[in-house]
Formats: C-alpha cells, sequence, structure tokens
C-alpha cells in the first residue's frame, strides 16, 4: 500500500463531487425559519436512526456525540412538541453499518458536515439570532473544537487503515452516506432538484 493516496485524500477526491451536490441542493444559506424548521426535521429523521445503527457496531474508540439529540434540542428549543418529534418520518434508506470500515467512511461525512456546519451556525446567528441554546445546537456542534474533533476523527480512520481496514470500504462507506442523507431530502423534499 506505500503507493496508495492517504486516506483522507481518497476520502476527499471521492466524495468532493457528492458533497458539491448535497450543498447546492440542500441550499443552506439565507434559510427561512419555516425552511430551517423543515431541514432540522429532515437531519433529525437520518440522524437518529444512522446514529442507532452506529451505536450497534463496537465504539470508536473516542466519544462521538449524538447529534440526533442535538437536533431534538434545537427543535424544543423552536417549539416544536416532543410527541410531534417522536412521529417525524425516519430514513430507511441508510448506508451500510455492518462493519468498522462502514462506519469509518458514515463518520468521516457526519463530522465532516460540522466543518460546514460552523459557517451556517454563524449565518442562522446573524439572520435569526439563533445559538445554541436557541435552535443552533446541532449546525454550532462543539464550536471552536470542531476542527480538532474532526482530525481526531481522521486520525482515528487513518490508524484503522494502519491496521488493515480496507481503504475502498471507507470511501464507498462515505459515498454511500452522502448519497443516503442526498436522497432523504429529496424524499422529504427539502432537497433543490
Amino acid at each position: 500500500m506505500p503507493n496508495q493516496p492517504a486516506i483522507r485524500a481518497q476520502l476527499r477526491q471521492a466524495t468532493a463531487a457528492l458533497h458539491v451536490e448535497i450543498e447546492q441542493a440542500l441550499d443552506l444559506t439565507g434559510l427561512s425559519m419555516a425552511r430551517y424548521r423543515l431541514l432540522l426535521e429532515t437531519f433529525y429523521g437520518f440522524h437518529a436512526p444512522v446514529e442507532e445503527r452506529l451505536a450497534a457496531v463496537a465504539a470508536p474508540g473516542f466519544a462521538w456525540p449524538a447529534r440526533a439529540a442535538l437536533l431534538e434540542q434545537d427543535l424544543l428549543a423552536l417549539g416544536a412538541e416532543p410527541s410531534l418529534i417522536a412521529q417525524l418520518p425516519r430514513c430507511g434508506d441508510l448506508p451500510s453499518l455492518t462493519s468498522e470500515g462502514h462506519r469509518a467512511g458514515c463518520l468521516y461525512v457526519l463530522e465532516g458536515a460540522c466543518l460546514g456546519g460552523q459557517v451556517i451556525a454563524r449565518g442562522l446567528h446573524q439572520r435569526h439570532g439563533l445559538g445554541p441554546a436557541t435552535g443552533s445546537a446541532f449546525f454550532t456542534g462543539e464550536g471552536a473544537g470542531t476542527a480538532a474533533r474532526f482530525t481526531q476523527v481522521i486520525q482515528w480512520i487513518e490508524g484503522l487503515v494502519r491496521d488493515g481496514a480496507d481503504p475502498e470500504e471507507i470511501v464507498h462507506s462515505a459515498c454511500e452516506t452522502f448519497r443516503a442523507l442526498l436522497g432523504w431530502a429529496r424524499n422529504r423534499r427539502v432537497a433543490l432538484e
């Protein structure tokens, strides 16, 4: 494997077009409050079942936050009733998460999205006055610690590859995660066609 590009570069290259496609489809700039709430509901419907599947696979060796709980916190802050949140539709067409390589590819996407979430959180604060306690906890994430957290995820993935994990499986899982989220967003009509 010495001539193989580093896994981070492989992941970045393989997911670049999907990353652009989902950014364009979700159009997260200038969100109205109604569209923002629909987006949170859609993300909750994706993250909750994905996190349940991730929890069923062995722990990755570091604590990863439950983003679904942050989404629920935001929805409650924006006035959603707990009973409504419990009844939100959940994505059934999820990425395969049956191996450590699958989990690594999925976490690469979920944790990488948190980097962009920092920009979105600033926009939500400027446009609507939202902060972590008032409806933007999901996008705020770890705040200033987000980049360090993503570095930790990358280092964990690199360690898996050094220990023999299949880089192609990790890359495939990352792409599958992007496609599943995009398909779910389109199904919920929050993504632009």
